[in-house]
């Protein structure tokens, strides 16, 4: 694999940043064949209390996640009943939303462009929710699963029952993993592998 410059690993903090995120989350949606508008975007995140986070290489947006720290989780739609009885357990829960990378039709670039969003997910974890939350939750595509399961040490909610997600009109799976869990994980090295390859910092 080609040598690449750095992934910068930034929060969003100016309208351009904010921007930036979106029109990526912009294709992203049409890609999946639905629709929304950058404001409509930016709206929820603001909503929602997002935390943003993009990687830029070469002056470019590549990849974005966004992070909520206990705020009005999107995962609630799909898994209400699950997410309230962590939260009454006393547990601090976020969520990973708002995923999206820069396509390519070239499957090598669209592999790179998968690493990157991976390496952000990594830095976004390691260097931010570690410290801010008990639990970290996710909705995936059925798919993805493993991935997750393997790499991040995510494990399935309600034993793993696909779920319709109306935001996305597709079958999803709710993960949930502890800090410990992610930190402690063997493949953990994967993850930093991955990040070096993908130059992410």
């Amino acid at each position: 694999m080609p040598n690449l410059q750095p992934l910068e690993f930034r929060e969003a903090k100016t309208i351009d940043e904010f921007r930036c995120a979106a029109n990526l989350l912009v294709k992203e949606y049409r890609f999946r064949k639905l629709e929304a508008t950058h404001k409509e975007i930016l709206d929820e995140m603001s909503q929602k209390q997002c935390r943003v986070f993009i990687g830029y290489r070469d002056a470019r947006c590549r990849a974005t996640i966004s992070l909520i720290l206990d705020g009005p989780l999107p995962i609630r739609a799909v898994f209400k009943k699950e997410i309230d009885e962590l939260r009454a357990s006393g547990l601090k829960v976020g969520e990973f939303c708002f995923l999206a990378q820069r396509r390519s039709d070239n499957r090598k670039k669209w592999h790179q462009a998968s690493l990157d969003l991976f390496a952000l997910m990594a830095d976004v974890f390691i260097r931010v929710a570690k410290n801010e939350v008990d639990i970290i939750c996710i909705n995936v595509n059925p798919r993805h699963v493993r991935f997750y399961e393997d790499y991040l040490g995510f494990k399935k909610l309600a034993e793993g029952e696909e779920r319709y997600n109306p935001k996305v009109k597709a079958p999803a799976v709710g993960l949930i993993a502890r800090p410990s869990q992610i930190l402690s994980n063997p493949r953990l090295s994967v993850i930093k592998t991955l990040k070096s390859v993908s130059g992410a910092q």
